[in-house]
């Protein structure tokens, strides 16, 4: 009997783990998948409209959509030179109302932060962008001469105490259960 209640205990302790990690990497808002809100966003910045050749971002956003604990990232690549590089970061706007017609007092996004660089002879540019905690929609876009191209994405922020708990906690190893201090 002791030793089905310690499987039982073992189990629920890989439930609670999983729940944690579930809950790290979960989108935006918990009832509605952020494929949603990017698409969203996509709409919203008209970023899909590309006709400038020669722009690609090489790090600091990897995927469309990706969560971390670092607020704070190197936006790094390349585009003609000459051409003005924005980096723009927005929230979701929570009181948005998608049965409104969009106003300033109804738009779905609202800007946080944007910075601006022109690229030099080297084709490449760079900049460090915070973040706040939560989902951050970043539009990375370039113009030169009329010409526009440009890429979105969503970025979670997930709060440092989450990070402190999961190291400080259990992990699962193998098909055993085990204490980080026990390894």
């Amino acid at each position: 009997m002791r030793a089905l209640s310690v499987l039982f205990a073992s189990f629920l302790k890989v439930i609670c783990v999983a729940l944690i990690i579930a809950s790290v990497s979960s989108p935006v808002r918990a009832n509605d998948g952020a494929n949603a809100y990017i698409d969203l966003f996509e709409k919203f910045t008209a970023a899909g409209e590309s006709s400038l050749s020669g722009f690609n971002v090489l790090s600091g956003v990897t995927k469309r959509e990706e969560s971390a604990f670092d607020d704070v990232r190197a936006i790094v690549g390349v585009a003609p030179r000459d051409s003005v590089v924005t980096i723009s970061v927005y929230k979701y706007n929570e009181s948005y109302n998608a049965n409104l017609p969009e106003s300033v007092e109804n738009e779905p996004f609202a800007l946080t932060r944007s910075v601006s660089v022109v690229v030099g002879r080297s084709g490449f540019f760079s900049k460090m962008i915070a973040f706040n905690a939560g989902g951050n929609f970043i539009l990375i876009s370039a113009e030169k001469d009329g010409e526009k191209a440009g890429l979105t994405a969503l970025i979670n922020i997930k709060n440092i105490e989450i990070k402190k708990e999961l190291e400080q906690g259990s992990i699962l190893y193998g098909k055993s259960l085990l204490h980080k201090d026990k390894l």
